[in-house]
């Protein structure tokens, strides 16, 4: 198999929720359910480490017996603090970044995103997403968009169904998920 490390990028401070990685659900925190969720995807081999900012984060992994690694405050993003790590680990080929605010993934969804790179070659990049079938989500900057086979980024793709909806769309949101071949 695929050398594969799974990385949460796990930041602390929040504007829309401070503290949401600490927040307890069910007992367990956000980061914790995440965590547990990443280690049951088939290509969790390698194991899922948190790239972190902060000590009370380190101390909340530690509690459960996880893995992480301090980033620098220059890792202005999620990307940035997957690259941080990845940079740790030379011997690995895949990268599978998972956002650390997502304890109801589906482990199938970080399966399908690694098979995907796998069946293709050429590919450096694969992603997970789901169509956008609203105009309020269309334009929410907090959703993601990804334009298919053009670029990922927050500004929607303007509606192609002459209606001003997102209806025919080729917008879809990212689910939070994504992996990278180590070239």
């Amino acid at each position: 198999m695929t050398a594969t490390q799974i990385i949460l990028p796990a930041r602390l401070a929040s504007s829309r929720l401070p503290e949401k990685l600490l927040q307890k659900v069910a007992g367990k925190s956000v980061l914790q359910h995440t965590y547990e969720t990443a280690m049951r995807s088939r290509f969790a081999s390698g194991g899922v480490v948190v790239a972190l900012d902060d000590p009370r984060l380190a101390d909340e992994v530690e509690s459960f017996g996880g893995r992480w690694i301090m980033t620098p405050t220059e890792c202005a993003s999620g990307t940035d603090r997957v690259a941080f790590v990845a940079a740790q680990f030379p011997e690995i080929e895949i990268f599978v970044n998972v956002q650390s605010d997502e304890p109801e993934l589906d482990p199938g969804a970080i399966d399908a995103v690694c098979r995907a790179i796998l069946q293709d070659p050429s590919a450096d990049m694969s992603t997970a997403g789901t169509a956008i079938r609203n105009a309020d989500s269309l334009f929410d900057p907090g959703i993601v968009k990804i334009v298919m086979a053009d670029f990922v980024d927050q500004t929607p793709d303007p509606p192609n169904d002459g209606a001003g909806t997102a209806a025919g769309s080729k917008n879809r949101a990212g689910k939070g998920r994504a992996v990278y071949f180590s070239r």
